[in-house]
């Protein structure tokens, strides 16, 4: 680069190398002349695209002193910093992200009291609207060169870490002899204790009751326990005891609390199998209203409604089984139609969504899970997370929420069924869910449902009143 050229950043939009690289450009100058400025556009170089950098927390003093150096001098050329501030200038390594791959760059620096990093994926474009280029404007030759920053125009916001911290607590050590044994335990396994042994010495202090309270049995001792510093759950269940309430079993209130998550919504009271759980439920009220929209329009067509309706996208052989299955003249077919629509989208975004983590945003996420744009934000709230990763925006999928998502769309495949809630065998249509029988088997029965295997296949069925297994122990199978 030129000692006597100035550097600039300035954003241009991606189609700049479509310019022509002897353009020319008329600019005027403070005299009111104009002068012409010969603009070229240089193509990407991997290994000599200049690194673009954001301090997000501030610039270090020692760039702005090293700024202030070179203001100061008279000729720009050569610049001298201070000794005291040579060596307090960032330095910073440019390297691979991962040393067997050519994706991703990793920008560390390191000042005398400091640490900066930044990375990326290289992923390659991320639909940015704008990339980011470095003009060189050459003012004795009139030429502004223009060259991407590397990794596609990015800029690097670099997280700022201190080098060294080391806290002082004042006192320390009369704080330490003030403390009880159980304070000093506490203390220390809050630091490096798991979250099991935590909540384990939180339990037994909580439990601790100040014997000089007990006084006696009734409002006394009511009273008494009122004031403790004990956990809420202990506190209520003897202030319920007090009162002559009837005792409940934690674990079953837990179970019933893990069970509204996991499970869909269902009413515990129905009478009628079909009114246990719901598919609208499922779906919500938009999204059931758009496919009641297309069910509508397909049966109302001439000719088969089936073509009509599996001429929309992929439709699994399962699910085109089930349709096949379906009565027009039952007043509840449309129910049923419906209820299909919702399985066929579950199961496709189910295959799709086979990562742990999806970076982007619902609308974003529809296209790569095969779904239509309605129907990613009721999915991913039901099934997903949202999360960040590396700086972006996201959803993350656990273990669980994949089961939870696996017992919804058996539930809606037993619905699709008809009102006897009854499905002869369910092994084919596992094998379109790449699912095992006994996995899917597993988890209906947590829902309430019957399941029996026979030489014709896993029959499932689902009674009232409503009967939930009890609690299971020892690993899943």
């Amino acid at each position: 680069n030129d000692n006597n050229a100035n550097r600039n950043l300035i954003q241009c939009r991606s189609d700049l190398t479509n310019m022509a690289k002897s353009a020319k450009k008329s600019a005027k100058t403070a005299g009111g002349e104009s002068t012409t400025v010969k603009v070229s556009v240089k193509p990407a170089k991997p290994g000599d695209d200049p690194v673009v950098v954001s301090f997000a927390r501030g610039v270090p003093p020692s760039i702005l002193d090293a700024e202030e150096d070179a203001i100061s001098s008279s000729t720009h050329r050569a610049v001298q910093f201070e000794e005291s501030r040579a060596h307090d200038v960032p330095t910073f390594t440019w390297s691979k992200l991962k040393a067997n791959s050519n994706r991703g760059k990793s920008l560390v620096g390191s000042d005398k009291t400091c640490v900066y990093s930044a990375s990326n994926e290289g992923r390659g474009y991320d639909g940015r609207a704008a990339k980011l280029y470095v003009g060189i404007y050459n003012k004795e030759k009139g030429t502004l060169t223009l060259q991407p920053a590397a990794e596609k125009g990015q800029v690097f916001s670099l997280a700022q870490g201190v080098k060294s911290y080391r806290e002082e607590i004042a006192h320390a050590d009369a704080a330490m002899k003030n403390m009880t044994a159980s304070e000093k335990r506490m203390m220390l396994f809050d630091s490096f204790g798991s979250a099991k042994k935590q909540r384990a010495l939180r339990s037994q202090a909580a439990n601790v009751v100040n014997i000089d309270s007990v006084i006696s049995a009734g409002d006394t001792m009511l009273e008494a326990v009122q004031r403790q510093d004990m956990g809420e759950t202990n506190r209520r269940a003897m202030e319920d005891a007090a009162a002559g309430k009837p005792k409940i079993d934690p674990t079953e209130v837990a179970l019933k609390q893990a069970r509204l998550k996991f499970l869909p919504q269902f009413d515990e009271n129905a009478e009628k199998p079909h009114d246990v759980y719901s598919s609208r439920a499922i779906a919500g009220e938009a999204v059931w209203s758009n496919i009641s929209n297309i069910v509508t329009a397909c049966t109302k067509q001439e000719g088969d409604w089936r073509d009509h309706l599996t001429g929309r996208g992929f439709w699994f052989g399962s699910v085109k089984k089930l349709l096949n299955t379906i009565n027009m003249e039952d007043r509840k077919a449309p129910h049923q139609i419906k209820s299909a629509v919702l399985l066929n989208q579950l199961m496709k975004f189910h295959q799709n969504a086979n990562k742990n983590f999806f970076y982007g945003t619902p609308e974003e996420l529809a296209k790569k899970f095969a779904i239509s744009n309605d129907l990613a934000p009721r999915f991913l709230e039901l099934f997903a997370t949202p999360s960040n990763d590396r700086g972006k925006d996201g959803y993350s999928i656990t273990r669980p929420l994949k089961d939870k998502r696996l017992i919804h769309i058996l539930i809606v495949y037993l619905i699709a069924h008809g009102r006897e809630m009854m499905v002869g065998s369910i092994d084919a249509f596992c094998e379109d869910l790449q699912c095992e029988v006994s996995t899917a088997s597993m988890l209906l029965r947590e829902a309430g449902c019957a399941v029996k295997k026979s030489k014709a296949g896993t029959s499932v069925s689902l009674k009232t009143p409503l009967a939930f297994p009890p609690p299971r122990r020892g690993k899943r199978p």
